[in-house]
């Protein structure tokens, strides 16, 4: 996992920690599950050498996703990722987009609400990367969150979509640094701690 660290204030640091594994496809679809026609793209991508290429036809969507566990209730969430429309001799069509971050009770059931982002097909660029992101707090209750890009089924034809530089970002304060304990006054050497006290309020008295 990554970690980024920044100062926030004097009562504490922003820690971010970055969920996701494999977030920009370099080890393929390492910790991810598929369904429908998901693919390694290694021509074109946002970042590093891969990216991940999702075809869905009339009759089949495709979904990209991966689950991650231990995840505090209250935590900030920041769910991002870059996308662009894919287009070759075959494949000619859109379709939307839907991105979303579910999440999860130790039955697996599903608990609201989601942090969702709905994407036109209109709306992709063929050319450019578009970005995207959305902001939520893990719900009470969860245990895990499960993070889903679906390309939607198109109404003839294949439609294409690329993605790449997924994050999953969780953001917590860790507590500000305790100041030091002032150390004991010194005790002036060769004199016992009682007969200091006892000069420190006059001079001793004879006999």
């Amino acid at each position: 996992m990554e970690y980024v660290r920044k100062e926030v204030n004097k009562g504490g640091d922003l820690m971010a920690k970055q969920l996701l594994l494999n977030r920009g496809f370099e080890n393929e679809l390492a910790n991810f599950q598929t369904q429908g026609t998901v693919t390694i793209n290694s021509e074109i991508a946002h970042s590093g050498i891969r990216s991940a290429l999702l075809l869905a036809n009339p009759t089949s969507i495709a979904e990209l996703s991966q689950v991650v566990f231990f995840i505090i209730p209250g935590t900030p969430l920041r769910f991002s990722f870059r996308a662009r429309k894919y287009c070759s001799e075959d494949v000619q069509c859109s379709s939307n987009v839907r991105a979303e971050v579910n999440f999860l009770s130790a039955l697996g059931t599903i608990i609201s609400p989601s942090m969702v982002i709905n994407i036109r097909s209109r709306n992709l660029s063929k050319k450019r990367w578009n970005y995207y992101n959305e902001y939520g707090e893990v719900p009470a209750g969860a245990v895990a969150a499960q993070m889903v890009i679906c390309l939607e089924k198109p109404v003839i034809g294949t439609s294409g979509l690329l993605v790449d530089d997924l994050a999953l970002v969780a953001e917590t304060i860790a507590p500000a640094a305790q100041p030091p304990i002032p150390p004991a006054p010194a005790i002036r050497p060769g004199i016992p701690f009682s007969r200091a006290a006892h000069f420190q309020h006059g001079a001793p008295h004879s006999g």
